[in-house]
């Protein structure tokens, strides 16, 4: 998604979550350590910068932007978890370490067909989550209140996730206030629809009523 951002207007920075990519291992995983981690991450910006979040990390992404450190000017939850469904944390649980459990994983949660290079390289960042970080972030879906943002939120949703919202329920990724838009995808939609998600991203527009654009009440 980020190659589809034009260079000359964006810096695109990537932050690999403790006990995952680069990061080191960690004594603590849980929400508040997470949520620390993002904002010591946001406090090293220059500028007005805008802090996506997809899936599971949505919850600590609400965090930070409940009390929002200087530079926060907007929040993005892309497909964010804020409850999840038994049967899937079961089978997100059951899938952690193992490539093959992983890739077919992957799989079921995208709508369209995936690359097998693409595949391959999600699995490789995966697998070597630590186990207790993934299960730290799965406990994140545990359906707890979500606080209210206090910077701008934009929630952009895949139609067809049905991980983030099982049985096709939409209130479970509702955070009041937030624009919303709906793309034609999966759980997966920044490798889903990485071109269409760097326009939602880089547009400022106002919410449209009706439609699959408007604001979460």
């Amino acid at each position: 998604m980020a190659a589809a951002l034009d260079p000359t207007l964006y810096t695109v920075g990537r932050l690999d979550g403790r006990g995952a990519g680069r990061s080191d291992r960690a004594q603590t995983y849980d929400l508040a350590a997470f949520t620390r981690d993002l904002v010591t991450a946001l406090e090293s910006a220059d500028g007005p910068t805008d802090l996506v979040a997809h899936g599971l990390a949505a919850r600590a992404a609400l965090e930070v932007a409940s009390r929002p450190p200087r530079w926060l000017a907007r929040l993005v939850l892309v497909c964010p978890v804020l409850r999840l469904d038994p049967a899937a944390l079961a089978s997100a649980a059951a899938s952690c370490g193992s490539r093959i459990a992983i890739a077919r994983e992957l799989r079921r949660l995208a709508s369209v067909e995936l690359r097998p290079d693409l595949i391959e390289r999600l699995v490789d960042e995966a697998v070597g989550i630590d186990r207790a970080a993934s299960a730290a972030w799965l406990a994140l879906g545990d359906g707890s209140p979500a606080v209210e943002p206090a910077v701008p939120t934009l929630v952009v949703t895949g139609a067809h996730d049905r991980f983030a919202h099982p049985g096709d329920d939409r209130a479970s990724v509702v955070v009041a206030g937030a624009r919303v838009v709906e793309l034609a995808a999966g759980h997966l939609v920044p490798v889903e629809v990485p071109r269409e998600l760097a326009s939602v991203l880089a547009s400022r527009a106002e919410p449209q009523r009706g439609g699959c654009d408007g604001v979460a009440r």
